[in-house]
């Protein structure tokens, strides 16, 4: 369309029917996560509750560890929904992640090992491996840089301590981790592809923006959680969501996650 109109020109999908098919392409820098929002949740509480929902969780914001996450996962969740698909999930997990990573520093957990204990053992590995890669100098280097991850609780089970000690649900919505069991692809196997750069062609667009909008779920539970705000009294409860949210359809959430594990084997 752009060689033919002799200008550029932007649109947000395009369609091509041939024989007894139809294909819908999507396009990246254009399809953004606020084209596919759910008008039932553009508000997240019932207007009747915002003058104790302010109440209740003003004292609540001013005292918590997690202020500045909390304002950090607020900015993500009322800017991004206007950029493209895939930054609009990177900005969600990020967010997120924040979240994780400072309950963690908060429970003095981000490390397995104190720093003596996995120095011992550090020093051990490193002659295991010098001992077996006698001539692989550079090869030597590049696995002693990656030792210290050894020490760091893993994100999974990070984020599992977070959630359940928050009470935080997530049953309902796209899977976080990968269910082999299942072969569901979670959200953070999603994040992985796109932080690497890895670009996804068009048709998954749409399966990455019905994940980012679970994400986005997600982080406003953690939110109002953290906020000491009950979940019941808002449009992302597990009841309402299951009732009001077309994304949050079985039929909908489960074909974009089939189309999705389909392009990841």
């Amino acid at each position: 369309m752009s060689f033919l109109n002799d200008h550029k020109v932007h649109c947000v999908s395009w369609q091509v029917q041939y024989k007894d098919k139809i294909e819908t392409h999507y396009k990246s820098n254009n399809f953004k996560a606020e084209d596919i929002k759910d008008n039932q949740t553009s508000e997240l509480i019932e207007r009747n509750f915002i003058q104790n929902f302010f109440d209740i969780t003003l004292p609540n914001y001013h005292t918590s560890p997690y202020r500045k996450e909390i304002k950090n996962g607020i900015n993500c969740l009322t800017i991004r929904r206007k950029s493209v698909v895939e930054l609009t999930f990177l900005s969600y997990f990020q967010a997120l992640e924040s979240l994780v990573l400072a309950y963690k520093r908060q429970n003095g957990i981000e490390f397995i090992l104190d720093k003596v204990r996995f120095g011992r053992l550090r020093s051990k590995l490193e002659e295991t491996i010098k001992k077996e890669l006698p001539l692989l100098k550079k090869e030597r280097g590049k696995i002693y840089n990656k030792i210290n991850e050894l020490n760091r609780l893993s994100f999974k089970e990070s984020a599992m301590l977070f959630l359940d000690q928050h009470s935080i649900e997530i049953g309902d919505t796209w899977p976080l981790f990968d269910d082999k069991k299942n072969n569901t692809t979670g959200l953070t196997t999603i994040r992985n592809v796109l932080i690497h750069g890895d670009l996804l062609p068009s048709d998954q667009l749409i399966n990455i923006a019905i994940a980012s909008e679970h994400l986005r779920t997600i982080l406003i539970r953690c939110i109002f959680s953290l906020l000491g705000w009950e979940l019941s009294k808002t449009k992302f409860s597990k009841k309402f969501i299951f009732e009001r949210h077309h994304l949050f359809n079985p039929k909908v959430k489960n074909k974009a996650i089939y189309e999705l594990n389909s392009y990841f084997k």
